[in-house]
């Protein structure tokens, strides 16, 4: 039967096939089987049930080089698509692991964006939550220190009756300006600042408000005459002393004054100011990878020396308040004289700071200049009592000056936690320009000039916490 079946089929093809009657087969001829009969091995196969074929004309095939000054018809292709969809992977790397992680996991906190993922630990750098938050505020306790520039005598001792100008009074005890130091006095500095974004040199902008101020300066000194009645001389008179403690008195008999028992003092001055910033602020860079001894990877902050530039105005106002009274041996004479000075400073000023930023703690240096003009005035007023009689005058003078103050300070500041920083910093603050109250002391029966050329230093320690949000 099988002998039979390869026969029938043989000739079957031969005696249907083109080749066998002499034809070429058209190369856009396909050979389709369109109906099957399967039929077991031990069963008899009916003839009549042989495979039926037929012929399908196909698209027809792309031009060649062959084929030349022949055109051939375009063809979209659609017939030559798979008709089962190609099965493809979810993941096309497939099923293989991943590679461990250099360094451990970040975990998610404050201030911490999407960029802190558990796929991103690789791309991660503390540099990235440096300054993380819209919002900054800085307050700090400052002890500051006042030191006026011009030492003014104002009394002297002459118990041993000498005020010939002709001669000398060796060691006599003296009062000045100086004579009893200011001390530390406590202020504040509070700064309110908002971020305004970065720019592609990877700096911060900010603008931010400050206030320095609430500083109460006082000091007093006082002398008193080793003799009776009292031979205390002023050095505030027509005839000021040539020196102190050794040098030709001179002849300042000032009624209310000279003769006096006991001369006092009495200085105050304070300090206030505001101003406002734009600041440009460097950023650290970014976080080194390091390989240990035994084979760990430790991540290690990269220290930065990081720059910002500050520009903006400041207002000042510096006030002062000298006292100075005089009191006679069982007597109602006395002398009263003060003199207040009043300093409005207002300008531009200019600086750069420089710090060396680490892990968690940097520490830095900074400088500022200042052009300032400044609305100054002054307020003296003057009381005499002598023999039961008063006399009473003052003056009420203003100008207007330029002036400049200069700062410097260095800084260390420790990171608690990414929002919050506690910083120690030592700073001094030099101005020049400005009306002392002592330099305008004068008890000559003409007001003296108004003297705006005095100048003063601030320095201190201020301890303090800076926080964002």
């Amino acid at each position: 039967m099988g002998l039979l079946f390869c026969l029938t089929t043989t000739c079957l093809f031969f005696g249907l096939s083109p080749m066998a009657q002499g034809q070429e087969i058209s190369p856009n001829v396909t050979l389709t089987v369109t109906d099957t009969v399967e039929t077991p091995l031990n069963s008899s196969r009916n003839p009549d049930a042989i495979e039926q074929v037929q012929f399908q004309e196909l698209p027809p095939l792309a031009p060649t080089a062959e084929s030349e000054g022949k055109s051939a018809e375009a063809t979209t292709g659609d017939d030559l698509m798979p008709t089962e969809p190609i099965q493809t992977s979810d993941d096309a790397a497939g099923d293989t692991e991943s590679e461990p992680m250099l360094v451990d996991e970040i975990l998610e906190g404050p201030f911490d964006g999407s960029y802190v993922e558990q796929d991103a630990t690789l791309f991660y750098s503390s540099n990235n939550t440096f300054r993380r938050g819209l919002w900054y505020s800085r307050a700090e306790f400052v002890a500051l220190l006042r030191t006026e520039g011009q030492d003014v005598p104002i009394a002297a001792d002459q118990s041993d009756g000498v005020i010939d100008e002709s001669q000398f009074t060796l060691n006599r005890p003296v009062i000045t300006s100086k004579t009893t130091d200011h001390t530390y006095e406590p202020g504040v500095r509070l700064t309110l600042g908002r971020f305004l974004g970065q720019d592609v040199a990877n700096r911060d902008h900010s603008l931010e408000f400050t206030f320095f101020g609430l500083f109460e300066f006082e000091d007093t000194a006082s002398i008193r005459s080793t003799a009776l009645p009292g031979y205390l001389d002023t050095a505030l008179g027509a005839f000021k002393f040539e020196t102190y403690g050794l040098g030709i008195v001179g002849n300042n008999v000032v009624p209310g004054f000279t003769g006096g028992l006991v001369h006092s003092t009495d200085y105050q001055a304070d300090l206030n100011s505001g101003e406002v910033n734009y600041r440009i602020m460097g950023r650290p860079l970014r976080d080194r990878i390091a390989l240990q001894p035994n084979g760990s990877w430790v991540r290690h902050g990269t220290a930065s020396a990081l720059q910002t530039f500050v520009i903006g105005a400041r207002y000042i106002r510096i006030n002062e308040d000298f006292k100075y009274r005089s009191e006679f041996f069982e007597s109602d004479d006395s002398g009263f004289l003060n003199v207040r000075t009043g300093n409005d400073l207002f300008g531009l000023h200019a600086g750069i700071e420089i710090s060396e930023s680490y892990t968690n703690w940097s520490w830095g240096a900074r400088g500022r200049f200042g052009g300032l003009y400044n609305l100054a005035d002054r307020n003296s007023f003057l009381q005499v009592v002598t023999d039961g009689a008063v006399s009473e005058r003052g003056q009420k003078v203003h100008k207007n000056n330029l002036a400049a103050a200069v700062e410097a300070g260095l800084s260390a500041q420790y990171q608690i936690r990414t929002n919050l920083v506690a910083r120690v910093s030592y700073d001094a603050m030099y101005i020049t320009g400005i009306a002392s109250a002592p330099e305008n002391l004068g008890l000559a029966p003409e007001w003296p000039n108004f003297e705006v050329t005095g100048d003063v230093l601030y320095h201190g320690l201020s301890v303090g916490f800076e926080m964002l949000w």
